[in-house]
């Protein structure tokens, strides 16, 4: 079964104030984009990737892994002013005889390979999985005053990551519908709940971060200090921890 990636990279990053998308930033010597590339192009059954760049830096992204040695052809696309305009653009240019398609976040750079694969092969059964975490704080539903309305039972919820995995043409219906009735999404899955279809959650990981704020460079520098640790003592990459 045809497997391809649409890795997302068309934010701006504005709560970082620098010059360039919080994707492009350094971290361990590489851009963060870099380390999403590199850990999907990791996982053999995964056959293409697409990245879909904001417009302006197309040419920074084609310039940064020019000089680099990828297994699977890399395409570069322009996406939108939104998430799900950017994730449609990636669907679109997926191309025809694929069958599963790996929607990532490019400013996640550490996505465990293991789980990937689970839901790849979730995916082919149950037509879409994500992975997720459970949540272990207590949650509090407020009103609009910031009251507390209510205890939310925590065993029932998770925290959605991405990758998030589907069966392509089911997801390309779901985006159809949603981009078509124009609702606003904040994530794959909530396109494809709208179709009353089920998702399977694979279990992520604490180490599949996802930058958002200046502060967390410092967590991920240390998961990837912690890794190349592991990596050069011999021990398994501990990425899914």
């Amino acid at each position: 079964m045809s497997v391809a990636a649409v890795i997302v990279a068309g934010g701006v990053g504005t709560r970082f104030k620098s010059d360039a998308p919080k994707q492009f930033l350094p971290l361990g010597g590489k851009p963060i984009i870099w380390h999403a590339i590199t850990a999907l192009d990791a996982v053999e059954c995964i056959e293409s990737t697409i990245v879909v760049c904001e417009p302006r830096f197309c040419k920074t992204l084609k310039s940064q892994i020019a000089d680099h040695t990828l297994r699977n052809p890399i395409r570069i696309v322009p996406g939108g002013a939104r998430r799900q305009d950017s994730v449609y653009a990636g669907l679109q240019a997926v191309g025809t005889g694929i069958e599963i398609v790996v929607i990532h976040d490019a400013v996640r750079p550490f996505p465990p390979g293991d789980a990937v694969i689970e839901a790849i092969e979730a995916a082919r059964e149950y037509g879409a999985a994500i992975l997720a975490i459970p949540v272990v704080d207590t949650l509090k539903e407020c009103d609009e005053e910031e009251f507390v309305i209510c205890t939310l039972d925590r065993q029932a919820v998770w925290r959605a990551q991405t990758p998030q995995v589907f069966q392509y043409a089911l997801i390309m219906d779901a985006y159809q519908r949603i981009m078509a009735e124009d609702k606003t999404i904040t994530d794959d899955a909530a396109a494809f709940e709208a179709t009353a279809r089920p998702v399977k959650i694979i279990r992520g990981s604490c180490n599949n971060m996802k930058i958002t704020e200046p502060q967390d460079m410092l967590r991920a520098e240390e998961i990837l200090r912690r890794c190349h640790e592991e990596s050069s003592a011999g021990y398994p990459d501990r990425t899914r921890d």
